[in-house]
């Protein structure tokens, strides 16, 4: 039988997709304030080319960018960085459109999963209307793409920046780093 555990550590990730690269300085700020410092980021990139799933809501040119931060997180209560989420997405509606989609996820040294409020088969409840689904799984220093893995986190540059990701987590949980880990609730 195994032992009962607390809930493991990793690494918040938001990505953040928009249709006006401006925003991203008050965005930044308000994570900084909210989750500490970025530890990795990657983008702007234009993610127009990737799906048009966002194009009648948004526009035309869309950008990506995606951040890790340097505090380390529980995964017990990480649902709740979904409905976070969802209302920093309403504070930028505009003519009832959203400016802005925001995607919180966690990095571990397993898995790479995103939080989604949409049910599918390869989605687990968290709580709240919130869903969990394991978007990369790890293989040694890489993460690999699953079959529902969307495009844009399938790329090369995309799996090096998990990858990037994944050493500085494991750098984190050893050595004399492992006493300076913090959670965030």
């Amino acid at each position: 039988m195994g032992n009962i555990r607390t809930a493991p550590s990793g690494l918040l990730f938001q990505a953040l997709t928009l249709n006006d690269k401006d925003l991203l300085p008050s965005l930044e700020n308000y994570f900084v304030k909210r989750y500490g410092k970025i530890l990795l980021e990657y983008g702007p990139f234009r993610f127009d080319a990737f799906t048009d799933y966002y194009r009648n809501e948004m526009g035309e040119e869309l950008w990506k960018k995606y951040y890790f931060f340097a505090q380390a997180i529980s995964l017990e209560n990480l649902y709740r960085h979904k409905l976070e989420s969802q209302s920093l997405e309403l504070r930028y509606i505009r003519d009832d459109k959203r400016r802005i989609n925001c995607d919180p996820g966690f990095l571990t040294l397993y898995q790479f999963g995103l939080l989604s409020t949409k049910a599918y088969s390869h989605r687990n409840y968290l709580a709240e209307g919130i869903y969990a689904e394991t978007t990369l799984i790890a293989r040694g220093k890489r993460f690999e793409a699953l079959p529902w893995t969307y495009p844009d986190y399938q790329t090369s540059e995309v799996l090096d920046f998990f990858a990037q990701g994944k050493q500085v987590l494991k750098n984190m949980f050893s050595g004399s780093d492992k006493r300076e880990l913090s959670f965030d609730h």
